[in-house]
Order: C-alpha cells, then sequence, then structure tokens
C-alpha cells in the first residue's frame, strides 16, 4: 500500500468533532497506525475513512509518538448508507432551497466553506425520520421533488454545525387525521407537507455523529 494513500480521520470529541488528513503507516483488523500533523490525544475516540477501506472504522486512541499514532480497532460500520436504518427524533436543521441554474456550482462549496445562496432560512419540524443517508421531514409547501437543499443541523447534546446537501425525492400531503393541531414552535405554522430527501454531500463527521445520535436513541428506548 502507497504511504501517501490519504485517510479522514474522524475526531469525534463531544464539543468539537472534525476530520484530520492523515496517512497510512500500517493496519490489521484490529490495529492500525497512521501518520498526522497534529495527532489526537491518548483515548481519543476517532472514525477511519479512505478509499483503501470497505467499511468506516471506529477505534480509540492507544499509542501517541511524535506524529504516529497507534488506533485499536473497536467496530466497523457499513460505508454504503443505504444500509443506515432509520431513526426518528430531533435535530436542530435549517435550509435553503438552490435556485436550479445554480446547482452545480453551490452545492461542494457549501459543504466545504459554507457560502450559501441567499439569506433566506428555512426550519421545518425539527421532529423528523432521519439516518446517514436521508432525512424525511415535515414543513409546509416550499419544495419540490428534484430540489437541492443546503442544510445545516446539529445534533442534540453537541454545539457543532454540520453541512450538508440534500435532494428532495418526494413531496407528499401529510395525511389529515396525522397532522399537528398545533405548530411546533410559538408563532410557525402548522405543516401540511412531507418532505423525504437524500443526502448528496456530507462529510464523515457528520455520518458518524448521525449514527452516534441514533445510537443515543436506541439506547435510551431500552430502559
Amino acid at each position: 500500500m502507497s504511504a501517501t494513500t490519504r485517510v479522514d480521520l474522524v475526531v469525534l470529541e463531544h464539543e468539537a468533532t472534525h476530520v484530520l488528513p492523515a496517512e497510512w503507516v500500517t493496519r490489521d483488523e484490529t490495529r492500525v497506525s497512521l501518520r498526522l500533523v497534529d495527532p489526537p490525544a491518548l483515548g481519543t475516540t476517532v472514525g477511519i475513512s479512505s478509499s483503501d477501506l470497505v467499511n468506516w472504522v471506529q477505534g480509540e486512541v492507544t499509542d501517541v509518538e511524535g506524529d504516529v499514532i497507534q488506533i485499536a480497532v473497536r467496530s466497523e460500520i457499513p460505508a454504503d448508507r443505504r444500509d443506515y436504518s432509520r431513526t426518528y427524533g430531533g435535530l436542530d436543521l435549517r435550509y435553503q432551497i438552490v435556485p436550479k441554474q445554480q446547482v452545480e456550482l453551490v452545492s461542494r462549496r457549501w459543504v466545504s466553506t459554507g457560502k450559501s445562496t441567499s439569506d433566506e432560512w428555512h426550519k421545518p419540524d425539527p421532529f423528523m425520520d432521519f439516518s446517514a443517508s436521508g432525512l424525511k421531514f415535515h414543513d409546509v409547501d416550499r419544495c419540490s421533488a428534484g430540489d437541492l437543499l443546503l442544510v445545516e443541523f446539529r445534533v442534540p447534546g453537541s454545539p457543532v454545525v454540520h453541512r450538508a446537501t440534500l435532494h428532495v425525492i418526494r413531496v407528499l400531503p401529510i395525511p389529515t387525521d396525522e397532522m399537528d393541531n398545533e405548530p411546533f414552535e410559538i408563532g410557525g405554522i402548522i405543516p401540511s407537507r412531507m418532505v423525504a430527501t437524500h443526502f448528496l454531500h456530507l462529510d464523515p463527521a457528520s455520518i458518524i455523529a448521525l449514527i452516534h445520535f441514533s445510537d443515543r436513541i436506541r439506547e435510551a428506548a431500552v430502559f
């Protein structure tokens, strides 16, 4: 394996989930060695993403020597986001609808730099079905199938802002017997549409943040 193969090291610190560029040194099924400029501290929980890997790898930093870290592999997560199960929970989310003539220019620029197309943001009902493959939320009649959405969201318990782009798959009326009787926030509007979407661009740190939030919800539901 080439020593220059790019690896994304996702540092899963509660207050500052972020991605660091790294290089392979060695690896096997239980242990990984990486070289990077600013190694995380001993005991840090991390995720690893690379074109060389079939799955996302999660583990713990067990040794730091100069610019090389040793990671004990704890688990693997399927990298195919279609395999991620959906969970119902609350996300602090807002979005913009991208004008169709600007889609190609705007999408990747938004995720990498945070530069959007306007100052107008929409907030749907925060309680939604979510996974690392997409979101299904309730809102008023704003977007249509085929639209591109620029999205910012936070998971509960973390101040980290995640950016992503979503492709709207379908928009359907909410059945009358399933509509809320009151708006989800004071002064708001009662949602009338169900919006199903698929992530187009979502960083590894954001994927793992959604997976961990989903795990927290499932663990809480057991008790």
